[in-house]
């Protein structure tokens, strides 16, 4: 009796395991196109069980994908518990363009909040990962953040600092229309 219960228990986590792994790759193919439709994306992760996700790894690619979805639906949010176990994941864990893509929308999150140290700190944290992996495009999106940010707190010498950098990246991005 005893070794068909720990029977039960074995199959039930290695069903689990198995319903995480489908959905990690499902959250995966989601991320090739979240730039392009967002509003697809965000249609598509409301569905997707959040109670049937048990590795980290695959919350945390949940977390940043339905914030980078909020966010392009203009869905302004303002508590971090949505993004930050992204942030926890992929500070040890992941690609430069994680790390960077899990530090800019925590940033744009204290932003919404108007919590500007802490999105400065996470936008400069995003920066540092965006030089590393060249990409022009996220960094003309910190750099007009923190152009926005300082506008809002009348530092107008850094405002126009960083209005320029962000600028300047969007052009060498291809992506003149966002500056």
């Amino acid at each position: 009796m005893k070794r068909l219960i720990l029977l039960s228990f074995v199959i039930l986590a290695v069903s689990s395991c198995g319903n995480d792994h489908h959905i990690y790759r499902t959250l995966k193919d989601i991320g090739t196109y979240i730039s392009d439709s967002p509003d697809s994306a965000y249609n598509v992760l409301p569905g997707i069980d959040k109670k049937s996700i048990f590795r980290v790894r695959t919350l945390a690619k949940y977390s940043l994908l339905m914030s980078i979805a909020l966010d392009k639906k203009y869905i302004d949010v303002t508590e971090d518990t949505l993004i930050r176990p992204a942030v926890l994941w992929y500070e040890r864990h992941g690609s430069d363009k994680d790390r960077m893509l899990a530090y800019y929308y925590h940033g744009r999150v204290y932003q919404n909040a108007e919590d500007y140290n802490q999105a400065i700190i996470a936008f400069s944290n995003a920066e540092q990962c965006a030089k590393i992996c060249e990409d022009d495009f996220y960094l003309g999106m910190i750099y007009r953040g923190m152009s926005e940010i300082y506008n809002m707190t009348y530092n107008h010498i850094e405002e126009l600092k960083y209005a320029k950098q962000s600028y300047n990246y969007f052009f060498k991005a291809n992506k003149p229309y966002h500056s």
